[in-house]
């Protein structure tokens, strides 16, 4: 099985085994589909950048690996300066790499950031996730030093 939580949940004597059921209730139902997929196929396919930030979400809780590294890779290729911050929050929420990927193309991007910086992103980002936004600033001015 390529989830160690599935599998657990299936091969103990937890509720899911005894009811041969699994009641997932917080992944996105699309998200849940290309999850099932992927377990069965190995395969996903068409994502967008929001399937695959809520697919990133449910590889992570259900550590399905191959599946995180795929949708960190489709949000790498798809990053922009309209949805960077999103990546970011993500990448700070479940992925290390992600998130360096998107402070690393903010900080390339940095004759952007007035722009960025009107957005309604970056104002929810200052008022959600402060330390993420002086994080952000402290990359900023390091890049700039340079």
């Amino acid at each position: 099985m390529r989830s160690p939580v599935f599998s657990a949940m299936f091969s103990s004597e937890m509720e899911e085994s005894r009811k041969n059921k699994v009641d997932i209730t917080d992944v996105d139902v699309t998200a849940l589909r290309l999850m099932l997929k992927y377990v069965y196929t190995g395969k996903v396919e068409n994502l967008t950048v929001s399937s695959a930030g809520d697919l990133l979400y449910a590889a992570d809780k259900y550590q399905l690996k191959g599946l995180k590294t795929r949708c960190s890779d489709y949000l790498k290729s798809t990053v922009s300066i309209e949805n960077v911050l999103g990546i970011l929050s993500l990448g700070d929420l479940l992925d290390p790499d992600l998130k360096m990927f998107a402070m690393d193309f903010i900080c390339e991007k940095c004759d952007e950031f007035q722009a960025l910086e009107k957005t309604e992103e970056w104002k929810n980002l200052q008022n959600e996730k402060l330390p993420l936004a002086f994080e952000v600033l402290t990359s900023l001015s390091k890049s700039k030093e340079k």
